[in-house]
């Protein structure tokens, strides 16, 4: 992830995809971090996830509930996206029956940009 130094130190144009790509860096690291205990009085911020490894991959709606805290953490810390909807897509792997879609408008240059990406990001997509 870039910081913002190293952001205003770039020359040349940035492009909506340059931008696209930092928000998806930031939003990947504020989710990297993990809470003492979500939902508690030191849960302060609701910054990061809960250990996810006791969840049922299969579980729809437990998986639902991350969903919601990620939009959330969207929401509250990622300016730069406006309108986010956090979706739960069946996959047909067995062992990863869902992944997140994030469908979301990037706000950049004075535009509003639809846009949609999965998480993690390997299937990016910004129109």
């Amino acid at each position: 992830m870039r910081y913002l130094l190293e952001r205003l130190d770039v020359l040349g144009e940035i492009t909506k995809e340059d931008v696209l790509d930092l928000v998806i860096e930031n939003i990947t690291r504020l989710l990297s971090v993990v809470p003492a205990t979500v939902n508690s009085p030191i849960d302060i911020l609701h910054l990061g996830l809960p250990a996810v490894a006791d969840l049922a991959t299969n579980h729809r709606s437990q998986l639902q509930e991350i969903a919601d805290r990620i939009k959330k953490i969207i929401l509250t810390f990622e300016p730069r996206l406006q309108h986010v909807e956090v979706s739960l897509t069946d996959q047909s792997d067995p062992l990863n029956p869902f992944s997140l879609r994030i469908n979301a408008q990037l706000v950049w240059q004075a535009q509003s940009i639809p846009v949609q990406f999965s998480l993690p990001a390997s299937a990016r997509k910004g129109e």
